[in-house]
């Protein structure tokens, strides 16, 4: 019975040093003590974090953090030169990590905050996820990236702001073996003294009374104009902050700066639309008329588009009388 037990413990003893090396085919190993041993470290993450004041996709705040790792791991990892004439060392999101990638993002992760996003950078290597090629040699020797970065990038216009919320594991792989796990968690302090949270008219609905025309007004081309304005507010901003305001219109319109009236009314008439000085107001996002900046009010930024309309009568085509009624909505867009 011994005998037979004594081979069991052997082949199961085979089994486990197969099953160890199946990962790490190149058998890479730690410096200071030669095993393959997987070694889970940690981040420090910082005690808070200030937002500033930036356009969508760049850097609102950027944390230095350390990695805590025991001594084995900071002797730094070897693969057999004699074997293995290149090393392959990569930093990228382990399997099991909770983060997931921000909508149209390759690098950057979300945290749990509309609108703001976290990328990581290690010190040596840059960006995760991240390789680098380089040849072996006896005096090669990979060490482990002491320090972290955390980036908080703005991912769309408007954003949430409170704790950030950390759950993220990072894979240190040196060639196919995956040595070691870097885990970050927990909750971040978000300060800020005031952040963008978006543009919205100051009117829900804006009604302009447009004059009773005469036929004959149409044919001369005489019709009176009525002006408008259109005021849009900015709020979360700091006092005096001139945003890049845009809008155009969306309606039932032939082209820029005309406006087909409402169907059961008036034919052979539609509706000319300019700004103050005299530019047809734009139905396409590509050619979007800036807004300008008027003023700080309690409660935001105050741009203004000065607007005017008028009833002209339609090339070539006979008016008949009737209501003359028109609808467009208008679109905002800012950064």
């Amino acid at each position: 019975m011994k005998q037979i037990t004594l081979l069991l413990v052997s082949v199961l003893s085979l089994f486990g040093v197969c099953s160890a090396w199946a990962n790490n085919p190149d058998k890479c190993y730690w410096r200071m003590d030669g095993s393959a041993q997987h070694h889970d470290l940690s981040a420090k993450i910082p005690s808070n974090i200030k937002l500033k004041f930036v356009g969508v996709g760049q850097i609102m705040a950027r944390a230095d953090f350390a990695v805590v790792a025991p001594g084995v791991v900071w002797s730094g990892a070897k693969c057999p030169y004699q074997m293995v004439p290149e090393v392959k060392i990569a930093y990228e999101m382990a399997h099991d990590s909770a983060a997931q990638l921000e909508d149209g993002y390759t690098d950057v992760y979300k945290t749990g905050l509309k609108g703001v996003g976290i990328r990581f950078k290690t010190s040596t290597y840059g960006v995760v996820p991240s390789m680098s090629v380089s040849r072996n040699g006896n005096s090669v020797s990979v060490l482990v990236t002491a320090q972290f970065a955390y980036e908080l990038v703005r991912t769309s216009k408007l954003l949430d702001i409170g704790p950030l919320k950390l759950d993220y594991k990072i894979a240190f792989r040196l060639n196919d073996w995956h040595a070691a796990t870097i885990h970050g968690s927990g909750d971040i302090p978000v300060e800020t003294d005031s952040y963008f949270s978006g543009c919205a008219g100051v009117r829900k609905d804006i009604k302009v009374l447009m004059s009773k025309t005469w036929t004959g007004e149409l044919q001369s081309n005489s019709a009176r104009t009525e002006g408008f304005d259109l005021n849009v507010r900015c709020t979360g901003l700091p006092a005096g902050t001139k945003l890049p305001v845009k809008v155009y219109f969306e309606g039932d319109s032939p082209s820029d700066g005309r406006l087909n009236l409402t169907s059961g009314g008036a034919t052979g008439v539609e509706i000319s639309l300019q700004n103050a000085m005299g530019a047809e107001l734009p139905f396409s996002q590509s050619r979007a008329m800036s807004m300008e900046w008027m003023r700080s009010d309690a409660e935001g930024e105050i741009y203004n588009l000065p607007a005017k309309a008028r009833y002209i009568q339609k090339p070539g085509t006979p008016v008949t009388v009737g209501r003359a009624d028109a609808v467009l909505n208008y679109i905002i867009e800012y950064n």
